[in-house]
């Protein structure tokens, strides 16, 4: 609804009450905050739905899933980044991925607390502050 409230025309008019409404229940009940302006793709997975904040320029693959108190955005509090997150990416609890031109690859795990400040290839786990990778899964 929040796609079609930004349309002209009548369309738009009529879908704007549903988009104040999708805001109102998302950042102030549930504090989730993500923009209209978020690429997402399909399959969107939202485990314990409490304090999430991810950037209105971040564009997400199909089959994401994150986890409560995960943040995802600028490092310098910039308006327009190019973060990509890929295909089959899950996000643990209380990670933190902030950058400005960060590339996260397919099927990649961010385990629980993981701050991450730089690139990650596909088919990895990671972890930690800084993270580590724990497992190659193109090596199974």
């Amino acid at each position: 609804m929040s796609t079609l409230s930004r349309k002209k025309g009548v369309l738009g008019k009529l879908a704007y009450p549903f988009h104040i409404l999708n805001v109102l229940l998302n950042q102030f009940i549930f504090s989730v905050e993500i923009p209209s302006s978020t690429k997402i793709g399909q399959g969107l997975i939202i485990y314990h739905p409490y304090a999430i904040v991810i950037h209105g320029g971040v564009t997400i693959g199909d089959n994401f899933s994150i986890r409560q108190s995960t943040t995802i955005g600028s490092a310098a509090g910039l308006e327009i980044i190019t973060t990509a997150i890929g295909d089959n990416v899950s996000v643990g609890a209380g990670a933190i991925i902030i950058g400005d031109d960060i590339v996260i690859g397919d099927n990649v795990t961010i385990g629980a607390g993981t701050v991450v400040t730089k690139s990650i290839e596909s088919n990895l786990t990671v972890v930690g502050s800084g993270f580590r990778i724990l497992k190659d899964k193109s090596e199974e």
